[in-house]
């Protein structure tokens, strides 16, 4: 990671670390209106995994120039699900 990257991500954590301008938050975080605030911001192409103790959030850019696939992967022979998100498409799984 070189300094340029190392800024970009202190800036990141920065804008997400405080409410945006205007909005109240009573009741904790509201991380929805925080992500939507620092995409409002925003420029250029990314693809971003957010998560804290509860949600996992995943967002990009508006114009979509990086992938960002969400999926649902039920096991086989289970009552189990997995969710992900991937900055790549998943085609095939295997589950050992």
């Amino acid at each position: 990671m070189d300094m340029r990257e190392i800024y970009i991500l202190i800036c990141i954590i920065q804008m997400m670390c405080s409410p945006p301008d205007g909005f109240e938050e009573k009741n904790g975080p509201d991380w929805v209106n925080r992500i939507k605030s620092f995409m409002s911001q925003s420029d250029g192409a990314y693809a971003m995994v957010m998560m804290n103790r509860n949600q996992i959030y995943g967002f990009r850019d508006e114009h979509g120039l990086r992938p960002l696939c969400v999926g649902k992967i039920k096991i086989p022979n289970t009552d189990q699900v997995i969710f992900f998100i991937a900055n790549f498409f998943i085609s095939h799984v295997i589950i050992i």
